[in-house]
């Protein structure tokens, strides 16, 4: 595997995880938060049940009735509380 960047090292790492390559121990905890209205969602939404099938503990937040970009609305509540989420996963994984 060629020399990466740390961040670009766990991306390759979960790839060869989710390919069956690679022990999934190894891998980063991901944290996944979407609007339900997302264009995306349903795609973040498979991608979080392959990791899971993978063995690899993966964190899925789905907000119900918000669309992609939703947190330009900067002081609403579900604004804040995606921010408290994202910030507790931050937590959680540099803690």
């Amino acid at each position: 595997m060629p020399v990466c960047l740390p961040r670009r090292r766990q991306f390759i790492t979960l790839c060869l995880c989710l390919e069956g390559n690679l022990g999934c121990r190894s891998a980063a905890h991901p944290f996944v938060a979407v609007g339900a209205l997302d264009l995306f969602v349903d795609e973040r939404v498979k991608y979080c049940g392959k990791l899971l099938g993978a063995g690899v503990p993966t964190e899925l937040i789905v907000y119900p009735g918000c669309f992609h970009g939703f947190q330009m609305a900067t002081q609403a509540q579900v604004t804040l509380r995606s921010r408290r989420d994202s910030l507790n996963a931050l937590k959680k994984a540099l803690l």
